[in-house]
């Protein structure tokens, strides 16, 4: 008894294998297109990201030189209409609480400043970045922000 490869014609058999290539080789090509989109998906929400945080930063400057913590936690407002943003926290030099922002649809803990470093921290659906607020080249604040 022939197994059915067997049975087939040479055209038929070759037929089967170039299928077969081209399927395999579809395969491999598909599934490097659909990682280079989500590789290139994350590095533009990044991007994003520390878009929106030198935005931040540049808003707060004025506030944080005169110490006016209610004037920061103004300029932090408008961004409620941001729905990604879970929390944006200023902290001055040293790393003390100066203003935040909580997004009323997610409840964020704050968290203890003094645990975070510089850059960027990815966490349960949740990014986390800290960058300086420098003015004329001097660090006068940090930045806290934690977007979904």
């Amino acid at each position: 008894m022939k197994n059915w490869y067997q049975s087939l014609s040479l055209h038929s058999k070759q037929t089967l294998i170039i299928i077969m290539i081209n399927a395999f080789a579809l395969l491999v090509a598909s599934t490097l297109y659909f990682y280079n989109n989500v590789v290139s998906y994350q590095k533009s929400q990044l991007a994003q990201i520390e878009s929106k945080v030198q935005v931040i930063a540049g808003t707060v400057v004025s506030a944080m030189l005169f110490s006016d913590a209610h004037a920061a936690q103004e300029q932090l407002v408008p961004l409620s209409q941001d729905v990604g943003i879970i929390y944006v926290g200023i902290y001055d030099t040293q790393k003390t609480f100066f203003a935040n922002y909580e997004s009323r649809q997610q409840h964020y803990v704050r968290p203890n400043f003094e645990e975070y470093q510089l850059g960027t921290v990815h966490g349960d659906n949740i990014v986390e970045v800290v960058r300086e607020i420098r003015f004329d080249g001097e660090v006068i604040g940090y930045i806290l922000l934690a977007e979904d």
